[in-house]
Parts: C-alpha cells; sequence; structure tokens
C-alpha cells in the first residue's frame, strides 16, 4: 500500500461539506447504564468519554476498556494529575452527556460542528482519513474508478455528499466495520468504505497485514484529533493542565507509540 497515506495531485476528491462531524461516521453500539453515573466534582478529578469505535475506543473480550484515544485519555490525565474518570461511550451519547455537563473533555475530529459546540483545547498530532479503499490489485487513483466496484459500506455512515447520492455506485450495506473487512477479504466486495483507522485495525485483528491486503486509498478527507471540552466547563486552570500533558505526549512522542500499539 505504498504511498497510502499521502494525497497526491489529482487524487484529492472535492470536500465542501464533508465529515461535518464524523458522528455519521462512528456511530456503534451502547455501553453499560453504569457508565451514566454522575462524574466526580473534585477539584483534581475531570471526567473524560471516549467514542465506542475500534480502534479509538470499545470493550474487549474481557469486557475492559480500551483503544487508542481511551489509552491517550488515561495518559493524559495521568500527566496531568487529575483522578481518571473515563468510559466508553455511543458517539451521539457522548455528545449529549457533553452539552449537559456530565463529560468534561474527549477527543473529536476538528470539524465545523465540533468548534461550534465544544472548546478546542490541544491537536494531539493525528488525522483521521476517510477513504474507500480497495483489495491489492484493484487501484482506484480517481472518483471515476469506483465505477462498477462492489463498494462496502457500514450502515450509518455518511461518507461525501457526491458519495451518498451516487446512483451509478454499487455500495453493499454491512452491519460494522469488521463485517465489511470480511466481505472484502472473502472476495465479496471489491471495496470498503470508511476510516482507514478502523479498517486497518480491523484487518489487522484478523491477523492480515493491510500493506499486503490492500491497495492505495482513495482519499476524501483528512479532519485533525483534537481535545475538545465542553463549552462552559471545565474551569480553565484544568484546561491548561490538560493542554499541558497532551503537548508533553505529543512532542516525546507517547501519542504515536499509543496509536501504533492498535495499528
Amino acid at each position: 500500500m505504498r504511498c497510502a497515506f499521502e494525497l497526491r495531485k489529482g487524487r484529492r476528491v472535492s470536500s465542501r461539506g464533508l465529515l461535518s462531524a464524523l458522528a455519521l461516521v462512528f456511530l456503534q453500539s451502547s455501553v453499560s447504564a453504569t457508565d451514566l453515573a454522575d462524574p466526580k466534582t473534585s477539584e483534581n478529578t475531570v471526567s473524560f468519554a471516549t467514542m465506542d469505535v475500534p480502534p479509538y475506543g470499545f470493550k474487549n473480550a474481557k469486557n475492559q476498556q480500551e483503544g487508542y484515544l481511551y489509552d491517550l485519555g488515561e495518559r493524559v490525565l495521568n500527566e496531568a494529575g487529575f483522578n481518571t474518570h473515563q468510559a466508553v461511550l455511543p458517539l451521539k451519547r457522548l455528545i449529549e452527556e457533553m452539552k449537559i455537563g456530565r463529560r468534561d473533555c474527549t477527543f473529536m475530529a476538528r470539524t465545523p460542528l465540533v468548534q461550534r459546540i465544544f472548546r478546542l483545547i490541544e491537536p494531539i498530532g493525528k488525522e483521521l482519513e476517510a477513504v474507500v479503499v480497495a483489495r491489492a490489485g484493484i487501484p482506484i487513483n480517481r472518483y471515476d474508478d469506483l465505477i462498477g466496484l462492489r463498494i462496502a459500506v457500514p450502515l450509518g455512515i455518511s461518507f461525501d455528499p457526491r458519495f451518498d447520492n451516487d446512483k451509478s455506485l454499487t455500495k453493499v450495506p454491512t452491519k460494522d466495520y469488521q463485517q465489511s473487512v470480511k466481505m472484502l477479504i472473502g472476495g465479496r466486495v471489491d471495496a470498503v468504505a470508511g476510516a482507514l483507522d478502523s479498517l486497518t485495525f480491523n484487518l489487522r485483528q484478523m491477523g492480515l497485514d493491510p500493506k499486503e491486503e490492500l491497495d492505495e486509498p482513495l482519499v476524501f478527507n483528512r479532519v485533525s484529533l483534537w481535545l475538545v471540552c465542553r463549552a462552559d466547563g471545565p474551569k480553565k486552570a484544568k484546561e491548561i493542565r490538560l493542554q499541558d500533558a497532551v503537548r508533553e505526549l505529543r512532542e516525546n512522542g507517547s501519542i504515536t507509540k499509543i496509536i501504533e500499539n492498535y495499528l
């Protein structure tokens, strides 16, 4: 998958209005009711939440929370000297809980919607890529190359206005990224659409090397991940501690290592 993470001339698709929240790209299942407990209110506690989508946040076979944004949240809270108080939540619920003040901060893509409803604190030095990528040996160099391909698209994804509304494309609905990847490897579809990190993670979970299984992706958009906090809190002093922690972890390479553990 040579140059898979580069935007080459002629490869970028028009992105006006793309991924207005990434929320529609990342809708997944709910978590237990115990996660709705009110956060602690001490001066040394910040309530974090992580979106419930592998590899960002999820529950493993032992029902333990993990994921690279979940792990990063733990490291940031520890680095900043706060008590850890974090939950993995479906994105819709995460946003609602931040709006009502039940959660203080999270990591989200810097999109117009996110900028309107939350405060941007600090970038983590990582971008999310929305792509369509085919099996190795099926190059996609421009949008028109999608015509004639069977493309797996997880339910709930709003990918791109042109892609979403294009009746000429053969789009195969799937229940999630895992099913999309299994269908791709099994030859039932030719390509998959969605967030490249999620596709890569699911391939590795199957014991496969994405560099061997996938051709170069057609990148529709890239959006940077940021630490964001609710509009009316937490206190400025807490935000500064969190910002300093993210900067330190980003600059010393810790964030890169956390992400590489999953990808």
